[in-house]
């Protein structure tokens, strides 16, 4: 119980920074969550959102597709995964775009985590 209480606490400070513009401590505080056993999509789904927040976009798509792995039918996930797609794809073309100017929707949605009480064996 005590690791899975500091894994949340890392998802909820990694929560924190993300919100205060801190991507890097936030994707440390994720990565953190999960190796305290947090493997669950909102954690992935977050930290990949703040990874393509620095432009870390190879590995935002990796954590992505593990994302929608554990939750194939999360339409958050897909979307964030499709609108990476997208953009990759954009700034990957021959010709080269502002992505700036072009007022692209680019925001990724992060997701609370689920607070549904886990049943823990007696």
């Amino acid at each position: 119980m005590t690791r899975l209480n500091l894994g949340k606490a890392h998802f909820h400070y990694a929560n924190a920074c993300s919100d205060s513009g801190d991507l890097e401590g936030a994707i440390h505080s994720y990565q953190l969550a999960q190796d305290a056993g947090l493997m669950l999509p909102e954690v992935l789904n977050n930290q990949a959102c703040a990874l393509a927040g620095i432009l870390q976009f190879d590995a935002a798509i990796r954590i992505f597709e593990s994302a929608r792995a554990l939750a194939p039918e999360d339409k958050t996930i897909s979307s964030n995964l499709s609108k990476l797609l997208a953009l990759t794809q954009l700034t990957t073309s021959e010709t080269p775009r502002d992505l700036v100017t072009e007022d692209l929707d680019v925001n990724f949605a992060t997701m609370p985590m689920n607070t549904v009480p886990l049943q823990m064996a007696a």
